[in-house]
Parts: structure tokens; sequence; C-alpha cells
């Protein structure tokens, strides 16, 4: 099994430039963990996580003036379709991460969660248990 079978087609992503209001939102609306950045090409420019709000809230920050760029995470792990599920699993047990992008030829194309790939690898175990 890999990322390509266990991945969720990108359903949002946001621009350098978008506020953090604009994420706030999209955060509670969504209930999503974070948004992954990107830039003009669609590549992975970065991460903001439901942690980097609450934290830009916790402070006072302006969140109509900070950009998605003030905050984000610049070093991003991602994973690619053949990223096997087993070395994902590996990533969500030893990085602090709570979701993986999934970029094929350097564009964002989808993500892996946590969640999905506990599911994926417990799959078979879930089933007995419903069977």
């Amino acid at each position: 099994m890999n990322a390509f079978s266990v991945m969720t087609l990108v359903n949002i992503a946001a621009s350098k430039k978008a506020s953090i209001r604009e994420l706030a939102f999209y955060l509670t609306l969504g209930g999503l963990t974070g948004i992954p950045i990107t830039d003009e090409e669609g590549s992975v420019a970065g991460f903001v996580s439901e942690q980097d709000v609450i934290r830009a809230i916790h402070e006072k920050c302006p969140l109509d003036l900070l950009r998605a760029e003030d905050l984000m995470t610049r070093e991003v792990i991602t994973v690619t379709f053949d990223t096997t599920l087993d070395e994902i699993l590996g990533i969500f047990a030893t990085k602090h991460v709570l979701i993986l992008p999934v970029v094929q030829d350097g564009k964002l194309v989808g993500s892996v969660t946590r969640g999905e790939a506990l599911r994926a690898a417990e799959r078979d175990n879930l089933m007995k248990f419903v069977a």
C-alpha cells in the first residue's frame, strides 16, 4: 500500500499572501488541522497549522494583517504517490506532523492524515471486529 491508495485529493490550499483570518475561517469551518501553502506554480511552500493560528490569537496578533508566509512552517515534509504506508507511518511516528502533503512532479496533489494512515494500517483488523 502506498500514499496514492490512502491519500485525499487536495480540497484546500492557500497562497502565501492569504490572511491568517481567512485561514482560521477555513480551519474552523472545514474541521482541518492545517492548510498547505503553495507558491504560484502549485508547489508546497509551507504549512499553517491550527497551533500556528492559536498562537497568533493568543499573542494578540492582527489576523487580518498577518499573512500565511508570516506564520507558515517552511520546511515541510512531503511524500509522493509511491511512498509506502510503512514509510508514512514511520514519519508520523517520529516527526511532529499531522498531515503529509502528497506531491507529484513538484506539485501539491493531495494529503495523507494520521487518521487515514491509521485506518489503512488497521483496515484488516478493524474489519474483523465488524464482521
